[in-house]
C-alpha cells in the first residue's frame, strides 16, 4: 500500500520550517518568562520594600507592571497606576513616560487601542520634549506596533523606521534588533 505524501517546493518547505521554528521559540519564551517571572517579581518586591527614593519606587513599580502583563493584568494595572500617580506627584517626567508606555502596552494587549494610543502618544511626546533618546526610540516602536494592529500600515512603517533611525543614532543594539524585527513583520503582513 503506497502513501501519498504531498511534495512541497523548496520555498514552501522553508517557509513552513521557519514558521515551526518561530512557534517553538515563542513557546519556549513563554515558558521561560512564566518560570523566571516569579523569582523576578519576588526580587522586585523586596527591592520595592527597601527603596529609599520615590524615583526608584516609580521604576520598580513600573517594572512590576511590565512583568505582571504576562500573567496577571489586574496586578499589572495596579502597579502601573500606582507608579504613574507617584511619578506625577513628584513631577518625575522620565518615570511618568516609562509607566505610561508600560500601561499602553497592557492596554494594547487587552485590545483597548484608543487608550493604548493615547498613552503611547503622551509617553512619546514627553520623551521628545525632554530629549529622552532611548525612550523616544522605544516609544516610536510601540507606536508602530499600535498602527500595525490598526492596519494603518504606512504610519506603522513610518514610526518603525523612525525608531530604527534613532536606535542607530544612539547605538542601541537591542532597539535596532527590535526595530528591524518590527519592520520585517510589517513587510510580511503586507506581503512585500
Amino acid at each position: 500500500m503506497a502513501f501519498c505524501v504531498p511534495v512541497l517546493s523548496k520555498k514552501k518547505y522553508k517557509k513552513q520550517t521557519k514558521k515551526k521554528i518561530f512557534i517553538l521559540l515563542m513557546l519556549f519564551n513563554a515558558c521561560y518568562c512564566s518560570f523566571a517571572q516569579n523569582r523576578f517579581t519576588d526580587s522586585l518586591m523586596l527591592q520595592l520594600k527597601d527603596a529609599k527614593h520615590d524615583t526608584t519606587r516609580v521604576f520598580l513599580m513600573g517594572r512590576m507592571c511590565n512583568m505582571y502583563r504576562y500573567t496577571n493584568l489586574d496586578s499589572a494595572f495596579i502597579y502601573g497606576n500606582l507608579a504613574l500617580k507617584l511619578a506625577q506627584k513628584i513631577k518625575f517626567v522620565r518615570g511618568e513616560s516609562y509607566v505610561l508606555n508600560r500601561l499602553a502596552i497592557i492596554n494594547r494587549k487587552m485590545g483597548d487601542f484608543p487608550k493604548a494610543m493615547e498613552q503611547a502618544l503622551q509617553a512619546l511626546k514627553m520623551a521628545e520634549e525632554n530629549n529622552f533618546l532611548v525612550e523616544k526610540s522605544r516609544w516610536q516602536r510601540i507606536m508602530g506596533l499600535l498602527y500595525r494592529d490598526l492596519k494603518e500600515y504606512p504610519k506603522a512603517l513610518e514610526f518603525s523606521q523612525q525608531s530604527l533611525r534613532n536606535s542607530l543614532k544612539i547605538k542601541d543594539s537591542i532597539g535596532i534588533a527590535y526595530a528591524v524585527l518590527t519592520i520585517a513583520n510589517y513587510f510580511n503582513e503586507v506581503n512585500r
